[in-house]
């Protein structure tokens, strides 16, 4: 592809048959991706942090239904 002023464009990225557009639409996706990335990233810098290990109550850390000596428990050989 020729342009105005003589000079010759090659595509450096991608030679398929549409030529130097090929080149375009791939760029296009690119900054598409980057985008769309960018966009994600910035959502959730603005949602609060998760709870943490730390903020389970203790009642459910150490409690439980089945003493370790039940008979609904099976034994390990």
């Amino acid at each position: 592809m020729k342009a105005e002023h003589g000079m010759t464009f090659s595509p450096i990225l991608a030679h398929g048959a549409l030529g130097a557009f090929d080149e375009l639409l791939l760029v296009a996706v690119a900054a598409a991706f980057v985008i769309i990335m960018a966009v994600s990233w910035l959502r959730t810098r603005r949602q609060p942090d998760p709870p943490s290990e730390d903020a389970i109550p203790q009642d459910a850390e150490t409690s439980s239904e089945h003493r370790d000596d039940s008979e609904e428990r099976f034994k390990l050989d």
